[in-house]
């Protein structure tokens, strides 16, 4: 709905790309509301938020989150500070400047900590099984194979 009508020619003016807005998300929730977008509750089964207005570090350690006003006065649901504050499956935080990007794809997809057993696999990694796994394929098609030559001669 929102790259079909809000990006369309005909676009309403609360999605225009020269709308001067303070705060994206803001602006976000104006074009949608424009659009008839209703809201829908994005918290996980345990009832943590995906959703974040600060930093991860805003949330987990509460540095100014408590000092807010605006903070509690807008939030639909009620959230808690510290480790129990977001959902494994939190989607966005505000305030992450490029190097801390940098550094978090670095620790949640590179980092390998010795000792413990990751389901992630690398490119290499994989690239380097595929072609073990057609070796081993293709060792064992030709035995196969003359296996039932000698059968018939």
């Amino acid at each position: 709905l929102f790259v079909e009508k809000g990006m369309s020619a005909d676009h309403p003016k609360d999605c225009a790309e020269e709308h001067k807005q303070v705060a994206e998300d803001a602006g976000m929730s104006e074009c949608l509301h424009s659009l008839s977008v209703k809201a829908g509750d994005s918290r996980d089964a345990l009832g943590r938020g995906r959703f974040f207005p600060y930093s991860y570090q805003e949330h987990l350690i509460a540095l100014s989150i408590l000092h807010e006003s605006w903070y509690p006065k807008y939030i639909y649901y009620p959230s808690e500070i510290g480790m129990n504050c977001c959902s494994d499956t939190a989607i966005s935080f505000h305030y992450i400047s490029p190097s801390t990007m940098y550094v978090l794809e670095y620790l949640l997809y590179h980092l390998r900590p010795h000792g413990v057993q990751s389901e992630v696999i690398s490119t290499n990694e994989m690239n380097v099984a595929l072609k073990n796994l057609r070796y081993s394929i293709n060792k064992n098609g030709i035995n196969h194979f003359r296996h039932l030559i000698s059968l018939v001669a």
